[in-house]
């Protein structure tokens, strides 16, 4: 037997829902998260930015602070220091840091020789780090 609502079954649905929401029935959406991007080749001679740009980023409140480096193609030691410094700054307060990717496979390998790729919060892409906050 099908069961069909009227439309005041509906409007008190919708009047239900709405006090067990918010009164405009919306909920929340979370805070922004930062999110410091980085693309082609970082390393010694141009990484400064990069490091001064996730600098400001950890030194707020943010719990969660997403690096984007899916369109990194190269990085080295200088770069992995500043994301390093970032992590440790995150974890002092009790923040995180996530490094979204997809990674290059020279990026990654950067991780891996380092054993940062254990230490770091690796995620495949933006949105996988949202989650985590």
């Amino acid at each position: 037997m099908e069961q069909s609502t009227s439309p005041n079954d509906e409007h008190a649905a919708r009047r239900t829902d709405r006090g067990a929401s918010g009164t405009d029935g919306s909920v929340p959406s979370p805070a922004p998260v930062p999110v410091v991007t980085a693309t082609g080749d970082l390393d010694w001679d141009n990484s400064e930015d990069f490091a001064e740009r996730l600098q400001r980023a950890t030194s707020g409140d943010d719990p969660l602070v997403i690096v984007e480096l899916a369109t990194v193609t190269f990085a080295d030691s200088s770069v992995l220091h500043a994301l390093l410094t970032a992590h440790r700054t995150l974890e002092k307060r009790g923040g995180r840091l996530a490094i979204a990717g997809p990674l290059s496979p020279s990026v990654f390998r950067l991780f891996e020789i380092s054993r940062a790729d254990g230490y770091l919060n690796l995620v495949d892409d933006v949105e996988a780090a949202r989650r985590l906050s």
